[in-house]
C-alpha cells in the first residue's frame, strides 16, 4: 500500500523567474539525513504524529546503509531538497518496525 500526502508548509518559497523547473530524485546518503529532517518533521505534524528527532535520525541512518530494508529516495530542484519518498521493503517507518515476515 502507497500513502501519499501533499503538503503545504510555513517553509518560504523562492520566486523563481524561470517556470521550468527541473526536479531530480536520487537515492538519499547518509550526507543528507540532516536536510531531510526537517521535512520529516513537517510530515508528522501534518498527520499528527509523534516525532522523536534521535530516533528519526537513527532510523533514516538505518534504511540509508541496510538496502535491504527499501530505499529513501530525495526529490530536487535547483539542488534544493524538496521532497522524499520512502519505499519500504518489510519496514514500517511510521510503525518504527519491520513487518511480520508471511
Amino acid at each position: 500500500m502507497v500513502h501519499m500526502v501533499a503538503l503545504e508548509t510555513p517553509r518560504p518559497r523562492r520566486e523563481l523567474s524561470d517556470s521550468r523547473m527541473e526536479t531530480s530524485f536520487r537515492f538519499a546518503t547518509l550526507d543528507d539525513v540532516e536536510r531531510l529532517l526537517p521535512l520529516m518533521q513537517d510530515f508528522y505534524a501534518f498527520e499528527q504524529l509523534d516525532y522523536d528527532e534521535v530516533r528519526q535520525r537513527r532510523l533514516v541512518a538505518e534504511l540509508i546503509a541496510d538496502q535491504t530494508l527499501g530505499r529513501l529516495i530525495l526529490f530536487e530542484q535547483s539542488y534544493e531538497l524538496v521532497g522524499y519518498m520512502v519505499l519500504g521493503f518489510g519496514f514500517a517507518r511510521i510503525l518504527r518496525s519491520r513487518l511480520p515476515a508471511r
